[in-house]
């Protein structure tokens, strides 16, 4: 592959791999049970998981690599 395909290429497997493993993170959280609980002085009203930005970065991490 040349030019912007390779590009292309490499970000759609990039964001693919950030949307799968958000999801999985998002499922294991929830099973593990880390979440930010609803509260006094929260701004959500039911337990959201936290942490997935590490999938995100893992999936930058990629496209950088490839590039």
């Amino acid at each position: 592959m040349q030019g912007w395909t390779a590009a292309a290429a490499g970000a759609a497997l990039a964001a693919a791999v950030s949307a799968l493993s958000t999801w999985s993170w998002i499922v294991l959280a929830r099973r593990w049970r880390v979440q930010d609980e609803p509260g006094r002085r929260r701004l959500h009203e039911e337990p959201t998981p936290r942490g997935a930005g590490v999938a995100i970065a893992i999936g930058w991490w990629l496209a950088t690599a490839l590039a």
